[in-house]
């Protein structure tokens, strides 16, 4: 049995002008629209309940959602969208804000809130830093196009504080540049070793968290003996 829909139609712009190409799409449905400067409007035909419109340009990644109710199979509701500048910017790091137990040979990764492109991602547009000059690396790699793996050439010391640093130089498939905390909005994101014993048996383990837009991240961890940070495979 077909599952029942309703229909959602709206005029789609970018900056108060039709976009040159873009799509609009609802989540979690199989169904996409195809809008362009001269035909400008989409119709979608979402499953009832609260359906999720996005639309993005595909020209300049413009992007704009709205929430629309469809409680009716078979009516029509509208609903327009008005494409907006939407860049990437840093949405978790790991080790995780205050973990403990954690190796001070492990990596540090960031994930980005969207793809970006990878050939921004460079050992000049991502690095860590101790006291304002950059640490060295064995391998810096993105593992995909949302997160990015700093793996440093020897283990972290203990009581120190470092600072991950993305600069705008980063951008999405559309070129839209990383916004971050700072006034140049680069992001610097402080990660602090204390002295900690991990306990019997723990390994380097990995854990996500958002970080808050000012806030800084500390990472508690000691190592027993000299450990190697495990090389990153494609």
């Amino acid at each position: 049995m077909l599952e029942p829909v309703g229909f959602v139609t709206g005029i789609v712009t970018d900056g108060g002008a039709p976009p040159a190409l873009a799509r609009v799409r609802v989540e979690y449905s199989p169904f996409v629209s195809v809008v362009e400067t001269n035909h400008a409007s989409y119709v979608l035909a979402p499953f009832l309940g609260e359906a999720s419109i996005r639309g993005r340009s595909l020209s300049t990644g413009h992007a704009a959602s709205v929430q629309m109710p469809v409680p009716t199979a078979g009516e029509i509701h509208t609903a327009g969208l008005d494409l907006v500048e939407s860049r990437p910017t840093v949405a978790s790091v790991t080790p995780a804000n205050g973990a403990e137990g954690v190796a001070l040979g492990t990596n540090v990764a960031i994930i980005f809130s969207a793809e970006v492109d990878r050939a921004t991602v460079t050992t000049t547009t991502f690095s860590l830093e101790q006291g304002g000059a950059p640490r060295r690396r064995r391998r810096r790699a993105a593992a995909d196009r949302r997160t990015a793996v700093f793996i440093p050439a020897a283990p972290l010391a203990e009581n120190a504080t470092f600072t991950v640093v993305v600069t705008t130089t980063v951008t999405d498939e559309y070129g839209q540049a990383l916004l971050g905390n700072q006034p140049r909005r680069e992001l610097r994101q402080h990660l602090q070793h204390q002295g900690h014993h991990p306990a019997r048996g723990a390994g380097p383990g990995e854990v996500t968290v958002t970080i808050p837009e000012n806030g800084t991240t500390t990472i508690t961890g000691a190592q027993a003996q000299r450990s190697r940070a495990a090389p990153w495979q494609p």
